[in-house]
C-alpha cells in the first residue's frame, strides 16, 4: 500500500485506507473527522511494464559464402521476441540479440543465433580419362580424374560426345548445384601391320624401309626392327600408356636366284657339219640355267640370254664362238715320171699332187708303183 501511496500527489492524509478494486485499481479513502461527515476518496490505477523478450534462441543455417542481415537473424529467433534490440557478433559464429529493459524493469533480456554454413555442392575441376581404344570404364574411373576435392555421391551422366558430367546436387539452403567434366580420350592400339613377304634379288642389300613396305594393314611408323637370323625380321610397335600390349609383324626375306647364263664356251666343228642349240649350251660351264634363248650373232658368236625374275632386274648372258676345224687335204692324184733307175723322195711325190695338200701327211709305198699320201683328221673331223 505503500507503493501506492507513493503515487499519490496533493499531501494525502495517512491512515486512509485501500480497497483493491480488481480492475487495476485501487481506491483510497480518508474517513471524515466530525463534525465533518463527507469522506475523501482517491485512485491510484496500477499499470504494468512488460519484461524485455529476446526470444528462443535460434540457428541460422545459410549457404558458405552467402551474407546475412540482422533481420535474417531474427527471424530464427521464436518465443515472439521485442524488436528493436541490438545484435551483437561474438565472431565465434554466434549472434547476440539484446532487448533493454524498461523502467522499471531493469533487467535486460538477451537471446543467441548461431550461423552455421552449408556448403557449396563442389563437383571438382575438369579433368581428362585416357583409355586404350576398346577399354571400359567405369563412374569410379571418371571421378579419380577430377581434381579440387570433388564431394562423392554426385550422379554422372554420358553425353555421347566423349565427355562425362559430374553433378553434386545443392543441399538447402544452397540452391545451386555443382558439374564437371571428364573427357575421355582412347589411346590407339598399337599397330604393326599384317605380316609380308620381302623378295630380294640374292645378293641385293635391303633396308628397314624396305621391309616396311611389305607390311599391310597401315602399321604405325618409329618401330623397331629385329633381325631373327632365320630369313625373318619382327617389327614392334610400342603399346602407348594407358595400353599396354605392344603389337608386331614379321617380313620374312626370301631371295631370287639371278639368272646364270653360265661362263663362254667355244664350239669346234668338223667344217661343213651343222650343230644346234643343245651343242651350243653343252659348251658353256658354271651350271647355266636351262630353257633360254639363243641368238646366233653372225659373226661366229652366239649369245644365250637368261632372262632375269622379279625382283632381278638385270639379264645374263653368255657366249659360245663356234670355230671349224679344216678337212684334211690330201691333194689330188698325181704322177712322177723318172728316169729308170732314179730314186725320187716323199718329197718328189709331194710335189706332183696338186689341189694344194696339207703338208705334214705320211707316205706308204704300196709297192705296186703307187705311193698313197694320208692326212689324218683333226678332232672333230673324223675322216682322214
Amino acid at each position: 500500500n505503500s507503493d501506492l501511496f507513493a503515487q499519490l500527489t496533493g499531501s494525502p492524509d495517512t491512515g486512509g485506507t485501500w480497497v483493491d478494486n480488481t480492475d487495476g485499481t485501487h481506491t483510497y479513502t480518508v474517513a471524515a473527522i466530525a463534525p465533518c461527515t463527507v469522506d475523501d476518496t482517491s485512485t491510484v490505477t496500477v499499470t504494468e511494464q512488460s519484461q524485455p523478450n529476446a526470444g528462443i534462441d535460434g540457428t541460422l543455417n545459410i549457404c558458405q559464402g552467402d551474407t546475412f542481415t540482422n533481420a535474417d537473424l531474427f527471424g530464427q529467433l521464436t518465443g515472439s521476441p521485442d524488436t528493436g534490440g541490438i545484435w551483437v557478433d561474438n565472431t565465434d559464429g554466434t549472434h547476440t540479440y539484446t532487448v533493454a529493459a524498461t523502467s522499471p524493469c531493469t533487467v535486460d533480456d538477451t537471446s543467441t543465433v548461431t550461423v552455421t554454413e552449408q556448403a557449396q555442392p563442389n563437383a571438382g575441376i575438369d579433368g581428362t580419362l585416357n583409355i586404350c581404344v576398346g577399354d571400359t570404364f567405369t563412374n569410379a574411373n571418371l571421378f579419380t580424374q577430377l581434381t579440387g576435392s570433388p564431394d562423392t555421391g554426385g550422379t554422372w551422366v554420358d553425353n555421347t560426345d566423349g565427355t562425362h558430367t559430374y553433378t553434386v546436387a545443392a543441399i538447402a539452403p544452397c540452391t545451386v548445384d555443382d558439374t564437371s567434366t571428364v573427357t575421355v580420350t582412347e589411346q590407339a592400339l598399337p599397330n604393326a601391320g599384317i605380316n609380308g613377304i620381302l623378295n630380294i634379288c640374292q645378293g641385293d642389300t635391303f633396308t628397314n624401309a624396305d621391309l616396311f613396305g611389305q607390311l599391310t594393314g597401315s602399321p604405325d611408323t618409329g618401330g623397331t626392327w629385329v633381325d631373327n637370323t632365320d630369313g625373318t625380321h619382327t617389327y614392334t610397335v610400342a603399346a602407348i600408356a594407358p595400353c599396354t600390349v605392344d603389337d608386331t609383324s614379321t617380313v620374312k626375306v626370301t631371295e631370287q636366284i639371278p639368272p646364270n647364263a653360265g661362263i663362254d664356251g667355244v664350239l669346234i666343228i668338223c667344217q661343213g657339219d651343222t650343230f644346234d642349240n643343245n651343242d651350243l649350251f653343252a659348251q658353256l660351264t658354271s651350271s647355266p640355267d636351262t630353257g633360254e634363248t639363243w641368238l646366233d650373232n653372225t659373226d661366229g658368236t652366239h649369245t644365250y640370254t637368261v632372262a632375269a625374275i622379279a625382283p632381278c632386274t638385270k639379264d645374263d648372258s653368255s657366249i659360245v664362238t663356234v670355230t671349224e676345224q679344216a678337212l684334211p687335204n690330201a691333194g689330188i692324184d698325181g704322177t712322177l715320171a723318172i728316169c729308170q733307175g732314179d730314186t725320187f723322195t716323199n718329197a718328189d711325190l709331194f710335189g706332183q699332187l696338186t689341189g694344194s695338200p696339207d703338208i705334214g701327211g705320211t707316205w706308204v709305198d704300196n709297192t705296186d708303183g703307187t705311193h698313197t699320201y694320208t692326212v689324218a683328221a683333226i678332232a672333230p673331223c673324223t675322216v682322214n
